[in-house]
């Protein structure tokens, strides 16, 4: 089963190229929490924002959705 997590910045991420407020979606395999690997994907994909510099998931509000 999949699990949707709404991923939202709790602060400006990676220098300001991801503003507070941000909002990406996660789906996942398992009903983990999304780690910033999946988060760096999310926004990776959903946005076209390369963020190659260091994150912590902390920095962002997860919220399970389904």
């Amino acid at each position: 089963m999949a699990y949707l997590f709404r991923c939202t910045a709790k602060q400006s991420v990676c220098g300001g190229k991801v503003p507070k407020g941000t909002t990406v979606q996660v789906v996942k395999q398992y009903d983990m929490k999304p780690g910033t690997e999946d988060i760096r994907a999310a926004i990776k994909q959903q946005l076209g924002i390369d963020t190659k510099e260091m994150f912590s998931a902390s920095y962002f509000n997860i919220e399970k959705i389904k």
